[in-house]
């Protein structure tokens, strides 16, 4: 369940800086670096660095599209997590996980040269 206490700060990976950083990008890059955790509307927004409005815009397409999951209540706020059940999901954790990799890859190349 998701933890209002959790400090939210997540740096743009380079998902974002490859895809561009716009709203969308930027939420589906913040869900995608913290996956295991559910988040309610304001720390997704704070999370992603969009504004609430844009962020209840691009959650609620999202639901509609089966990319993201309501996971429960916390108090009067509803909590929202990527649903890795959903075949697209899937396909973008992979993608995220690889150009993450590649970027390790290239740190530890730089490192031992």
């Amino acid at each position: 369940m998701g933890d209002k206490s959790r400090a939210i700060e997540v740096e743009y990976s380079d998902f974002t800086i490859l895809l561009g950083e716009n709203p969308r990008i930027k939420l589906i890059d913040f869900m995608l670096q913290t996956r295991e955790f559910d988040y309610d509307l304001t720390s997704i927004a704070e999370g992603a660095n969009i504004n609430r409005q844009t962020a209840r815009e691009i959650i609620n397409d999202l639901l509609d599209k089966g990319i993201l999951i309501v996971t429960g209540k916390l108090g009067k706020s509803t909590l929202y997590q990527l649903n890795e059940k959903s075949k697209i999901v899937v396909s973008m954790i992979q993608f995220f996980d690889e150009i993450l990799k590649e970027k390790v890859q290239k740190t530890l190349h730089e490192i031992n040269a």
